[in-house]
């Protein structure tokens, strides 16, 4: 009896790191679709999180370059770099109107889109310097 409650036990903490190594899979992380252009703005500003947990750029809704992943309170963009509330990003895209900003994001962005939004502008980072 004692080495199954053990085998639980370690099944249990190996299921609770796993799952903490994961985003959730509904996380309000907004990804770009791949970009065959580029916008051509700069973009700098502070990265911070909304009460929904959607990622902001200065106070505005942010989406961020193809192939970012949410990981645990960060960012990851697809070269390993991490950056999470409190962060200071600069790179390249543009703004557009929240009620524009579908065509350029993924599919799983997509279903997301409503709960970040909102109605004005929104931060669209493509690259990240």
């Amino acid at each position: 009896m004692r080495d199954s409650v053990r085998g639980g036990v370690a099944s249990l903490v190996l299921l609770g790191f796993l799952v903490g190594c994961q985003a959730a899979p509904d996380s309000p992380l907004l990804t770009a679709r791949p970009a065959q252009t580029h916008m051509a703005a700069a973009l700098s500003g502070t990265v911070s999180r909304a009460d929904n947990g959607c990622y902001l750029l200065n106070g505005m809704p942010l989406v961020w370059p193809n192939g970012t992943t949410a990981v645990r309170d960060k960012a990851r963009l697809a070269d390993g770099r991490e950056f999470m509330a409190g962060s200071t990003v600069s790179g390249g895209g543009g703004f557009m109107n929240a009620g524009d900003v579908a065509v350029v994001l993924d599919e799983a962005s997509a279903s997301k889109a409503a709960t970040c939004l909102g109605s004005g502008e929104v931060a669209v980072l493509q690259v990240i310097s």
